[in-house]
């Protein structure tokens, strides 16, 4: 096991030179260079729409760029309803461009957008290529200039400052998130279905309630040790929050080795309600917002598990939540920020369960073979 300097001195825990932290810190940063990078990405969409109008869109990535697709894809769900919009994990993109059916089937008016932190991922990779031969157009989304997928797609968008030392993604999960939520709505702007504030102006109240956070920090630090003692980590939340769930239940299992499984929040109803059999073992993450009908159901969800026993953590903008977000209003880009406090809790619990979250086990920075 690897000791960590500093986790017997809770004190010192946010002078800790760790290199993952400082990471998790420079997130308004890297967000607030993101404000200039909508332009570009309207650019690219008008000139694919100028030559196609896409029947079939689907976001690719692997592992966190997955969750970053799935979360980027909801725009398009939403108020999209002529066009087919998909998120995949990468193998599973190239299990359906291997197979037959899908090779007969497919028309040349298809959009793949991928997500990749290295653009050199293999799944990521090999769907370029065949993507290519079936003559689909292809947008990357990527942190790295001169990589496979930033050469070989269509059109690629590079961000070159969000690529960690760390191995864990944490501020390029944010920027490929929000750059695949602009590229939905930039493809809702085409079809002038997109009435929302200025892509520039969410991007700054999301920098806001980010830095709010981080000025938090104690305050996670506590929550953090409170459940510290807990060995299963279920995180629950509503649909347009379940991508940043996802999120969060990876880091926790890859940062402090907590397994952690994420379900939509009334599904734990159907099944893992068994749970209550070990749930002095078992920490309950919640997370909702008051401006989503989902709210007075997932309040009352709250209610009942509490009287249950299980042990709650609920990470909200309601004024009874554990652990406050101060958002004014519900949106795709803003939902990214409940990502954050979750990041934030990884990396202090791993540090009091005596890991360095610098020195990782058998985790791989970039997987390069399948």
């Amino acid at each position: 096991m690897y000791k960590c300097d500093i986790m017997n001195n809770d004190r010192n825990m946010e002078s800790a030179d760790l290199i993952v932290l400082v990471e998790v810190e420079e997130i308004p940063k890297v967000t607030e260079s993101l404000i200039y990078k909508y332009s570009e990405v309207k650019s690219i969409i008008r000139e694919i729409f100028s030559e196609l109008t896409p029947t079939n869109i689907f976001y690719v990535g692997c592992g966190s760029s997955y969750y970053a697709a799935l979360k980027s894809i909801d725009p398009l769900i939403i108020n999209l309803p002529m066009v087919k919009a998909s998120a995949l994990p990468g193998s599973e993109m190239l299990f359906l461009l291997d197979s037959s059916e899908f090779k007969h089937s497919i028309k040349q008016n298809n959009l793949l957008v991928l997500f990749s932190r290295s653009g050199e991922t293999a799944e990521i990779k090999l769907i370029t290529d065949k993507a290519k031969k079936l003559s689909m157009r292809t947008i990357g989304f990527t942190c790295v200039e001169n990589s496979y997928l930033a050469k070989n797609s269509d059109h690629a968008i590079v961000f070159k400052d969000c690529f960690e030392k760390s191995y864990y993604m944490t501020k390029s999960f944010v920027v490929l998130a929000l750059m695949g939520i602009m590229n939905s709505l930039a493809i809702l702007e085409m079809f002038k279905l997109y009435r929302g504030m200025s892509i520039e102006d969410e991007l700054r109240e999301f920098i806001r309630i980010v830095e709010d956070v981080k000025s938090n920090k104690s305050r996670i630090r506590e929550l953090a040790e409170a459940t510290i003692d807990k060995e299963l980590f279920v995180i629950l939340a509503p649909r347009s929050l379940y991508p940043i769930a996802l999120e969060a239940a990876l880091k926790f299992t890859e940062i402090s080795y907590t397994y952690s499984n994420t379900l939509y929040a009334l599904e734990f109803r159907h099944g893992p309600i068994a749970l209550l059999e070990k749930r002095h073992r078992i920490q309950l993450i919640i997370l909702s917002t008051t401006n989503e009908t989902s709210f007075s159901y997932i309040s009352k969800l709250i209610d009942e598990l509490k009287e249950r026993g299980f042990n709650i953590l609920h990470l909200s903008d309601s004024n009874n939540a554990d652990f406050k977000l101060d958002l004014k209003r519900s949106s795709h880009i803003l939902h990214v920020a409940f990502i954050t406090p979750l990041y934030y809790m990884s990396i202090y619990r791993a540090v009091m369960l005596g890991y360095n979250p610098d020195h990782p086990k058998h985790i791989e920075k970039v997987i390069k073979t399948i």
